[in-house]
């Protein structure tokens, strides 16, 4: 039957190639207070159903009309115009089967043509015609005067994809938990399957769908041993029928669990080994390049960039252009982008995500990966610097996309990137409030254990920063520490470790931090085979060692076993800071013109040319410190200037605290004092801000020996 049937979905989401039909529905529904035809395609009962149940919940006033068992088209009209008075949208269903009867056809359709003033004096609201394709050239030549009138032609139809839409059973037509559903309501959904499955006599090939899915929930519950042993069972069940591509699928859900446990090599194996040759099998192109990108997903985690890039450009790419999948083809150039800016080519990706990606979206009327996007470049412009324009995307293009699309999770997604920016510029306090109270509800509510550990992370990050590090150190260790080891997660479990060696850093404690290093993280990372989480945890062991006067051992391990890695996964960025920090122990050794020498010939150009604004100004920082220690004045002034106006455009609160009190102090030397006391009083401001009571305090005692100064003269 084509009519409505009422569906129970809490937060189910339409396909992202629907959201911008939605939304001109949308704004067709809410703009116009008045008579609008709009007509809607669609190729899928249940799927069609599902939408109308979403736009029940957006629009107030919805009324469905199934005509499906009328035979007289001026009872229709009479139903149309005894609807309520406060009806906004009207969904006329069952014009399909009018049209597939031939009686009925001229008259629906020869109805429309000669009572289109008719209907538009008796219906002020938005009337939604859902049919076929097939059946709208009928309409359109037909009922020409109406067809003239439509406001818009919407296509929500699909193609039948096992996993994308739901199947004609009933245990999957009446719910489907979509990303956005809460703790409740993904509990609910594993009871009603558990329920089915345990009242089946056997089981049929199509249970592995629901133990797939089942799967999929307890990954986001956190339940990775529940989470393998559903794919697993879902495996058998395919093999028993011969289902290889159901195989192909429970394989890419296990090959999920073992990434979630940071077991990279068996994730890789199973992917390369057991998933892909049944594709190749199978000669299923699609699946087969879906699958060569997850893999490469997997290579990049591991650092192995090169080989990640080669499969997104050699593999990927031709056959997305030969299936003429634009859409597949600008999600494949997006992790070009990734890459090339893990690799520190900001410049390139930027301009892939603008020039290459992008505008397929807005073609395409995808107005949530047309947000994605607009936040991937946000992460750009963070990484160069740029927080306004960065802060600018993500409150006035990416958030209201996902609050109209009712995405809950985008929405505290993007709030937590919001509140990054504000760590940034030293609004620490709107940085926890939106941490405490808009993203870490929603995880809780949705019941994303891994989401709220991660959150839990970053409010302790917050709580660092404002020096509150026994909290931030029982955080660690109470509350997020115990997520990742409960999850069976090896590599965050480690990344926690080194977030605890830092706070025990900052209090003094460099034996146990270095421990912790040493015993705890690095061989995780060794044994993942992270090559650059390795060189990022030697160079921690390394700032440990500068601290406890080891120079030698540390300058050893930045120049053998840093550097070389860095340089080997090309990431420019990365080569530069590290040789910043070579340049630091150069001048802890006293050797001015080396470390001068990195600064201006190995630092700064590399920046320059990245775009890095941020690090630009922390390299011009360290050259002040250089300076100031040869006595060379003026010089010092000059370079701190510069950081200084920097780190004002950037916003940066941290940059105009530290800064500021050196420009202060360089000005004072060169007889600026007017100006020095007004650059101090921004430092101050920043400094107060962010609650560093050591550096106020040293700033009052300068404007204090100033104002003395000036008084006795």
């Amino acid at each position: 039957m084509s009519g409505y049937q009422p569906v129970h979905l809490t937060d189910w989401q339409p396909l992202s190639q629907h959201t911008g039909a939605l939304i001109r529905l949308l704004n067709i529904v809410e703009k116009e207070n008045r008579f609008r035809f709009v007509v809607a395609i669609f190729s899928d009962t249940a799927y069609r159903n599902q939408m109308i149940a979403r736009l029940e919940k957006l629009v107030s006033e919805n009324q469905c009309l199934d005509i499906e068992a009328e035979h007289d088209f001026f009872e229709v009209l009479n139903q149309l115009y005894h609807l309520p008075s406060n009806t906004a949208l009207v969904h006329l269903l069952g014009a399909s089967a009018w049209l597939q009867d031939s009686s009925r056809a001229t008259d629906l359709l020869h109805g429309l043509n000669y009572q289109r003033e008719q209907v538009a004096a008796n219906c002020p609201f938005v009337i939604v015609l859902w049919l076929y394709d097939s059946q709208v050239r009928d309409l359109a030549q037909n009922a020409p005067d109406m067809w003239a009138w439509r406001a818009a032609v919407l296509d929500f139809s699909l193609p039948l994809e096992p996993e994308a839409i739901l199947s004609q059973r009933e245990i999957v037509k009446e719910k489907i938990v979509s990303i956005q559903a809460d703790s409740h309501e993904r509990q609910r959904r594993l009871a009603d399957i558990e329920a089915y499955l345990s009242k089946q006599p056997k089981r049929y090939a199509s249970d592995a769908a629901l133990l797939r899915e089942m799967s999929r929930i307890y990954m986001v519950f956190g339940d990775i041993t529940q989470a393998e042993k559903s794919a697993r069972i879902a495996y058998d069940i395919s093999h028993e029928y011969d289902d290889k591509q159901g195989c192909a699928m429970a394989v890419g859900f296990l090959a999920d669990v073992f990434m979630i446990r940071g077991d990279l090599d068996e994730a890789l194996r199973m992917r390369t080994e057991e998933e892909l040759p049944i594709y190749e099998r199978l000669g299923d192109a699609r699946s087969l390049v879906v699958t060569k990108g997850k893999i490469a997903d997997i290579l990049q985690l591991r650092s192995d960039l090169d080989e990640a890039l080669r499969i997104r450009t050699e593999e990927e790419l031709p056959v997305y252009e030969q299936l003429g999948d634009v859409r597949s083809l600008a999600v494949t150039k997006g992790k070009i982008a990734d890459i090339l800016q893990l690799r520190g080519e900001l410049d390139e990706a930027l301009r892939i995500l603008t020039e290459d990606q992008l505008p397929v979206y807005e073609r395409l009327s995808d107005v949530r990966e047309v947000a994605v996007t607009q936040g991937k470049i946000a992460d750009i412009l963070q990484l160069r610097g740029e927080l306004d324009e960065a802060l600018r995307i993500r409150t006035e293009e990416e958030l209201p996309v996902y609050e109209r699309l009712g995405e809950v999770n985008s929405i505290a997604v993007t709030k937590g990137q919001i509140a990054d920016i504000l760590q940034l510029r030293g609004n620490l306090d709107e940085a926890l409030r939106m941490r405490r109270e808009e993203e870490l509800p929603v995880y809780e509510r949705l019941g994303e254990v891994r989401s709220i550990a991660i959150t839990k992370s970053k409010i302790a990050d917050i709580l660092q920063l404002r020096g509150n590090l026994d909290e931030a150190l029982r955080m660690r260790r109470e509350e997020e520490l115990p997520v990742y080891e409960r999850l069976g997660d090896v590599r965050l479990i480690a990344v926690a470790k080194g977030k605890i060696a830092d706070i025990l850093q900052l209090r003094g404690d460099l034996d146990e931090a270095l421990r912790i290093r040493l015993e705890d993280q690095l061989p995780v990372y060794e044994q993942l085979g992270e090559v650059r989480s390795i060189a990022i945890a030697r160079s921690k062991i390394a700032d440990i060692l500068q601290l406890r006067g080891d120079l030698e051992e540390a300058l050893r391990m930045r120049t053998e076993e840093e550097l070389p890695i860095f340089e080997r996964l090309g990431e420019a960025r990365s080569i530069a800071v590290t040789k910043g920090k070579i340049a630091n122990i150069m001048q802890r050794r006293g050797d001015l013109n080396e470390a001068l020498r990195i600064r201006l010939e190995d630092q700064l150009p590399v920046y320059e040319r990245l775009g890095d604004m941020h690090e630009i100004a922390v390299t011009l920082h360290s050259l002040f410190d250089l300076y100031w220690e040869a006595q060379e004045f003026q010089n010092a002034y000059e370079v701190i200037s510069k950081a200084f106006t920097i780190v004002m455009q950037l916003g940066i609160a941290d940059g105009i605290s530290m800064v500021g009190l050196k420009l202060g102090q360089a000005m004072i030397m060169v007889n600026q004092l007017e100006e020095a006391k007004h650059v101090l009083m921004q430092s101050r401001d920043a400094a107060a801000k962010l609650g560093q009571a050591d550096r106020v305090r040293a700033i009052d005692t300068l404007l204090d020996e100033q104002n003395k100064v000036a008084s006795d003269t």
